[in-house]
């Protein structure tokens, strides 16, 4: 099982980086935290990343296929388990997460929370498609 980072180990990780590269770095593990408060069922999370991560082999580089959000595997992905309750169970968990970073006063990862937590006019799954490829990756890490 891969390693869910703290709040904390994330901010002080991002405080190596220029801001305009906290969003990118930290996006996934900040969501890939959150895995257990959108109410995934083990089962049914297990089939679909299988599923997904053998489009993203059958794409050619799975590690290529998954880099994106709007890679293809990704998408399928975040189209098989996308619910409305899922979403909205996990735009609670980035305004709690966002909460938390606040009140523990951790800038860094507050700053990348309240960019995942704001609806985007142009593409408002995705916060979604993003814990979708989070969730890929650590499947990827764990084969």
């Amino acid at each position: 099982m891969v390693r869910v980072p703290e709040l904390r180990d994330i901010d002080l990780a991002l405080a190596s980086y220029p801001e305009s590269e906290w969003a990118e770095l930290a996006g996934p593990p900040l969501l890939a935290r959150l895995r257990d408060a959108v109410g995934l069922d083990e089962d049914e999370l297990r089939g679909a990343v299988r599923r997904s991560l053998l489009l993203a082999a059958a794409a050619g580089d799975p590690t290529d296929a998954l880099e994106t959000s709007d890679a293809r595997a990704v998408t399928a992905l975040a189209d098989e388990l996308g619910s409305g309750d899922r979403r909205r169970a996990l735009a609670d968990a980035i305004r709690g997460d966002l909460a938390r970073a606040t009140g523990s006063h951790l800038p860094r990862a507050a700053t990348v929370l309240r960019v995942l937590a704001a609806p985007q006019d142009d593409d408002p799954q995705l916060a979604w498609r993003l814990f979708c490829s989070a969730l890929l990756a650590a499947a990827a890490l764990e084969e």
